[in-house]
């Protein structure tokens, strides 16, 4: 077949007049392959110009090379060929010459124009010991133009030569993960999690020349080490958080070695309990702990001595081996700027999560035309403490007032994270009736994405964000001439609440503390009476709930609750 030529090939097509020319040559210059069993497939793309019309019916050419090891894997059709129907494609691959013929079927041709890549060249390699260079031909291109006699097409061969190094076959580095949890690690302690390193190769070692890791808390061990074709080493990363460095951590463990894409990495992390401030052994520092201070000062709660040393902050940070206010005004000062006296971060703040009662917290802009924003807390359980981080836009947001004279407030400005810290709690270690509580901003934040409740049993509030519309502020309105709700608070299912009326045709509503509506009616002159079971007939959760008539542009709200 080697002496067939496209052009002795009888074409069946319409007689046209003209003369096609164009050029046959490699898209790219050089590349590289690794040669095994395991290794690559390197694509050697050819592209055609054609400048004139009738067009091309069939192209043949042929390319050579000397390294024995190197084999053709297949041959990949361009666009304007990928027709088998219309384009039959035939190659032979004897020794180390390759011989390919194109041939369009019926009405196919190739018109003017660029066609890169028209045929893509796969090749493979069997394994070498060293590297090998070669060079790739193209030589003896042939065209038949779109013409009853098959008239040769004047194809000539550009770039004809294509440098390729052939490598030997190298290792694969492969782990079972690309993220590890070391666990839940308290500070003085250690502990370490298992990362699996595989040679998936079956020719070539991997070698792992270092392992390091970007985090000075976690350690790896052994670094370096030799990986059979096929077989596996274990890689140990350690986790030791400190005093002050502890919380959630993470760090990547980068892996040299003399595979492709050196070096390769994987994400570890760990959460560091009991540091410096972390009072509840939970990894952050936050409001609970302060709870937790507050009863050890009190002597309401004894404290462990791992306790008394994460707690014991004055004189910082050594302590003076007793808990009292001033440590306690430490703590708190330091939650509310994010960060110790000595100017070491407290933990990156994750919001654990709540395990009774419910709350909502948002940002709500009052008093429009002046710089002042309310956040509106709403719980429907009795609660010590609280806290909140948000984004902040301006140098600092300072806190005005609460609407519970009992709470203590500090705020702070995170100027590395660019937040606002607000902390608030009952320093006589008593707990504030579930309810609503506005806390007064001097400028805007965004909706916080730390929020975490404290209850009197010192365990957290889930708590949720919710749209300020939902539900109405309880305020009051003293030129409304009504009374309030009676008897306040009641039993549900049992008394029956008097609720007054503005005027005949008053709507009221009741909502929970999640802004869910429970009742809603339409007033007579007289008010109405609400036995405490919602729309269904079922009776309410004992807790807080709102009470809000409307009359017209009238609105009067009061907050009633139902015991059990």
């Amino acid at each position: 077949s080697a002496n067939i030529r496209i052009d002795d090939i009888s074409v069946i097509a319409y007689a046209t007049t003209g003369i096609a020319s164009g050029t046959l040559q490699f898209s790219e210059g050089s590349g590289s392959l690794i040669s095994g069993s395991g290794g690559h497939t390197i694509d050697v793309p050819l592209s055609l110009d054609l400048t004139a019309l009738p067009g091309v019916k069939g192209i043949q050419f042929d390319v050579r090379w000397l390294l024995d090891q190197l084999r053709l894997g297949d041959i990949v059709r361009g666009d304007a060929v990928s027709d088998n129907v219309s384009w039959t494609l035939r190659y032979d691959a004897s020794g180390s010459v390759l011989r390919v013929v194109l041939l369009g079927q019926g009405f196919a041709a190739l018109s003017s124009g660029r066609y890169d890549p028209l045929l893509t060249l796969q090749l493979r390699a069997d394994a070498v010991t060293v590297s090998r260079n070669d060079t790739l031909v193209l030589s003896n291109a042939v065209g038949a133009q779109a013409l009853s006699d098959g008239a040769d097409a004047g194809i000539v061969v550009g770039a004809a030569k294509y440098a390729l190094t052939v490598r030997p076959p190298v290792p694969v580095f492969s782990v079972s993960s690309s993220a590890f949890d070391v666990g839940d690690v308290h500070v003085g302690a250690s502990d370490s999690v298992l990362v699996r390193v595989k040679n998936t190769a079956d020719q070539a070692d991997l070698q792992l020349t270092n392992t390091t890791s970007d985090n000075p808390l976690f350690t790896v061990r052994p670094r370096s080490g030799t990986v059979a074709p096929g077989d596996s080493m274990d890689v140990y990363a350690r986790f030791s958080p400190s005093s002050t460095a502890f919380g959630r951590q993470q760090t990547r463990i980068f892996f040299a070695h003399n595979g492709d894409n050196s070096p390769s990495s994987v994400s570890v992390t760990g959460k560091g309990r009991g540091g410096r401030g972390d009072a509840e052994g939970d990894g952050s520092v936050d409001v609970m702990d302060i709870v937790h201070a507050i009863d050890f000062v009190l002597a309401r709660l004894g404290a462990t001595p791992v306790q008394v040393a994460a707690v014991d902050l004055f004189p910082f940070p050594a302590g003076d081996g007793a808990l009292d206010v001033r440590d306690l005004t430490v703590l708190s000062q330091a939650i509310a700027r994010g960060q110790w006296p000595d100017n070491v971060l407290l933990p990156v703040d994750t919001v654990p999560a709540g395990k009774t009662g419910h709350a909502i917290a948002h940002m709500e802009r009052i008093n429009e035309g002046e710089d002042r924003y309310v956040l509106r807390l709403q719980y429907d359980t009795p609660m010590r403490g609280f806290q909140f981080i948000a984004s902040s836009p301006a140098p600092g947001a300072s806190v005005y007032t609460s609407t519970d004279s009992r709470v203590v407030l500090e705020s702070g400005y995170d100027e590395m994270r660019g937040e606002v810290r607000i902390v608030g709690y009952v320093a006589d270690g008593e707990a504030l009736e579930a309810g609503v509580m506005d806390i007064v901003l001097s400028s805007p934040v965004d909706s916080p994405r730390y929020a975490t409740l404290i209850d009197k049993a010192r365990d957290r509030i889930a708590v949720r964000e919710r749209p300020p519309t939902l539900l109405p502020p309880v305020d009051s309105n003293p030129d409304m001439a009504a009374q309030p709700p009676y008897p306040n608070p009641f039993y549900a299912c049992s008394d029956r609440v008097r609720i007054p009326s503005l005027s005949p045709g008053t709507e009221a509503e009741i909502f929970d503390m999640l802004g869910r509506r429970v009742f809603r009616a339409r007033t007579e002159h007289s008010g109405f009476e609400w036995d405490g079971c919602d729309a269904y007939g079922q009776g309410v959760a004992p807790g807080l709930y709102i009470v809000r008539l409307k009359f017209e542009d009238k609105t009067r709200t009061w907050r009633i609750m139902a015991l059990r």
